[in-house]
């Protein structure tokens, strides 16, 4: 098993991915940085889906300690489908 990380630019449609072995905060973490420093001083809206890795003291510090990246808890999985659309088939070549 996976676990897959994307931030999408919506404007142009550019995802900035990640793909794991494992699921943990430090994981997430290393993603997060990975998206700040690909969009420098720029406010980012960062989707969390209910993982228990989104909630530890060391993610809600680092956002915390980078208020340009605003958390947002979907009530809907609307944008779930964009990124396993990502994921998919279709983009597996991406990841060869």
């Amino acid at each position: 098993m996976v676990d897959l990380y994307a931030a999408l630019e919506v404007a142009t449609g550019k995802v900035t991915h990640e793909v794991s072995e494992s699921h943990t905060a430090e994981d997430f973490l290393s993603f997060m940085r990975k998206v700040v420093r690909a969009y420098p001083k720029r406010e980012l809206r960062v989707i969390l889906d209910n993982s228990s890795a989104h909630g530890t003291p060391e993610i809600r510090r680092w956002l915390d300690e980078n208020p340009l990246v605003n958390s947002i808890h979907p009530t809907s999985a609307s944008w779930l489908n964009q990124v396993e659309g990502f994921f998919g088939s279709s983009a597996s070549s991406r990841f060869s």
